[in-house]
């Protein structure tokens, strides 16, 4: 989390005691007066304030009114973190001291695949633009398994040249998925002065990924190969790094709404159609841990509204028993505990899922901390790759929606123990419960 204290005018320091390092680029100052006309607009600081995990930094802000007030901080993601500072021995007009209530930063030092939120416009993933999984390229070797055009010969495993007939290089495909978002990173030397990596899997013209071919550049795959390229004849390309990951996607969001509940915005589920498309299956046969909250007003589709799912790994509530199911092979879900789930009421879900499909629940609500729920190592399956994106909210082909609210869902790699889930519950209760 992050600790925000005022210790000067127009002065906000801030500890960073999270795993992330930080970069605030800008804030807003939400409060209902006409008076600041400052109020609720964007700011942006002269200068970014960049500080490492576990250190401090001083955020300079303009002054703000006498009174309790909502500051978002901007970070270089994009994404506003939201404070509430409440007024204390304040002299009129002035900035003199400042507590902090009821704060969370989403970010942590676990691996986090998904940290899904909402805000007062939409759903967001504080995650897009991260890597996902392997390097698609590692170990690269040009003389096995790629292919080279015409008028190219390759040298090494790194290096290829064109020949006296023209242009020509190096292509593989099936290395992306078409549609998917991707990092790629290439470095090398060449004496041909267009250079280029191309989006394309058969050796020809198509997008050309990086601008002058060198460097770091994120895209969205129109093929599913990779063709780097040389302009001119009797030249030579020798690259030194290459590697290609997938990156999460922007959210896709259907007729998914918010709704403000205490001091956290929440995203409704109607019940027929919302879904929230994550745009990758980063989950796949994986170890890892879902938590977050819901509040559901009915069982949803078929009374079998999907929390979260991808085809074959999907958390679903249950009216049999109002019990949370999940399965990691697409059939024989285990179930939590009978009751253990109500509607119109908020629920912390947790649950645990290890490579070789033994699961555990943990479920708690506003006044109980979550505990296992169900019988322990369960087995939900031997887990199998997803066949869709991962969802939020409903599956694929929306027949399965959720009904009602879903605020603060992780997906984390890995297995989080108990102590950490509760962790997180309190943190993200005190927003809830506000």
């Amino acid at each position: 989390m992050l600790i925000f204290e005022q210790n000067a005018r127009n002065n906000l320091f801030i500890k960073n005691e999270s795993f992330r390092d930080i970069n605030i680029i800008g804030y807003k100052i939400n409060y209902n007066d006409s008076n600041f006309p400052f109020l609720n607009t964007y700011i942006a600081l002269d200068s970014n304030v960049v500080f490492s995990k576990k250190e401090n930094a001083v955020v300079s802000i303009v002054c703000i009114p006498d009174r309790s007030f909502k500051l978002d901080l901007l970070t270089q993601n994009n994404r506003y973190v939201t404070v509430n500072v409440g007024a204390d021995d304040f002299d009129a007009f002035s900035c003199n001291k400042y507590s902090l209530t009821n704060y969370f930063d989403y970010n942590s030092d676990l691996n986090v695949l998904v940290s899904f939120y909402a805000n007062d416009t939409n759903v967001h993933d504080t995650m897009v633009d991260s890597n996902v999984g392997a390097d698609l390229v590692s170990g690269w070797d040009f003389t096995s398994g790629w292919t080279d055009t015409a008028n190219a010969n390759v040298i090494d495993a790194d290096t290829f040249e064109t020949e006296v007939g023209g242009a020509g290089g190096v292509y593989k495909p099936g290395i992306t998925t078409i549609g998917k978002k991707y990092k790629l990173t290439l470095s090398g030397s060449t004496n041909d002065v267009d250079f280029k990596i191309v989006d394309s899997s058969v050796g020809g013209n198509g997008y050309s990924i990086i601008t002058g071919g060198f460097g770091t550049a994120d895209y969205t795959a129109v093929s599913t190969g990779l063709y780097l390229r040389n302009s001119e004849a009797s030249k030579t390309t020798d690259v030194t790094v290459f590697s290609i990951q997938e990156i999460c996607s922007d959210l896709v969001n259907t007729s998914t709404t918010v709704q403000k509940t205490g001091d956290v915005y929440s995203a409704v589920f109607d019940g027929a159609d919302s879904k929230v498309d994550t745009g990758t299956d980063m989950i796949g046969t994986k170890a890892v841990t879902v938590m977050g909250w819901i509040k559901p007003s009915g069982w949803g589709e078929g009374s079998l509204g999907r929390i979260i799912d991808n085809g074959k790994f999907y958390m679903f509530t249950f009216n049999n028993h109002d019990y949370i199911g999940l399965t990691s092979a697409g059939s024989s879900p285990i179930y939590s505990s009978s009751n253990s789930i109500s509607l119109n009421n908020w629920q912390f879900v947790s649950v645990t899922r290890e490579a070789d499909g033994t699961v555990n629940y943990y479920i708690g609500d506003l006044d109980t901390a979550p505990a296992l729920s169900g019988s322990a190592d369960q087995n939900s399956g031997v887990p199998v790759a997803g066949t869709t994106n991962v969802i939020i909210g409903n599956n694929n082909t929306q027949t399965r929606t959720f009904d009602g609210l879903i605020s603060n869902l992780q997906v984390v790699e890995g297995i989080v123990d108990l102590n950490t889930i509760i962790d997180y519950y309190n943190l993200t209760k005190s927003l809830i419960k506000s």
